[in-house]
């Protein structure tokens, strides 16, 4: 689930993320004290939700946790760059989405697990702008010293090295920490080409 907000007196809407897209499903009655479904009605909530349809909307009525990310909140760092990384899914996702749907869950759990949790941000809003037919070509670049030669870096690694030879490991090491200045510049460059090209706004880069 990416984002939830309250409707009427006692009910959430929920905008949820899943393999098929991106859903909006009201959740009744879970501002109650007592309600049963408060726990997965918060941002981060890796559930599978039982739902009624309507029409076009969506109730859930139902949910079972598959795993928690909650404790990504205990970092700032992490917690910005998940809720950015889930607002571009959610501004970028159409239906058919597994595949991508799977690398958010890889991305969110690199991000709990990593001390450079904007550079796997920076890597997922690359990967959606690609995948949503805005193609680049980048030229390589022996250095790390602007946002472009670290993207082209993340570019090459990535669609190179899933073979990994030990020097493409070696490569890999050398650069896997780039200044964190260098990291917040890439990271505001590529979400503000992300923003043109899907005609979105990412609130969460205000954080950064």
């Amino acid at each position: 689930m990416t984002s939830a907000a309250n409707q009427g007196e006692y009910d959430k809407r929920l905008k949820l993320i899943t393999a098929n897209g991106v859903i909006y499903a009201l959740m009744k009655g879970v501002r109650r004290p007592k309600a049963k479904l408060k726990p997965f009605a918060v941002p981060f909530s890796f559930c599978e939700y039982s739902v009624a349809k309507s029409g076009e909307f969506y109730t859930i009525t139902g949910a079972v946790e598959i795993e928690n990310f909650h404790c990504i909140a205990a970092c700032n760092d992490k917690l910005v760059a998940a809720s950015i990384s889930l607002e571009a899914a959610s501004c970028s996702f159409s239906s058919g989405s597994e595949k991508d749907f799977i690398l958010l869950l890889k991305t969110i759990k690199n991000i709990i697990y990593t001390d450079t949790p904007y550079l796997h941000t920076i890597k997922f809003i690359q990967h959606m702008i690609h995948s949503g037919g805005y193609y680049y070509e980048y030229e390589k670049y022996d250095k790390l010293q602007t946002p472009l030669e670290l993207l082209s870096h993340l570019y090459y690694s990535s669609a190179i090295c899933h073979s990994l030879s030990p020097a493409c490991h070696s490569e890999q090491r050398e650069a896997s920490h780039p200044p964190k200045d260098l990291v917040q510049k890439t990271l505001v460059k590529i979400i503000h080409s992300f923003e043109n090209k899907f005609d979105c706004q990412l609130k969460s880069k205000n954080f950064i």
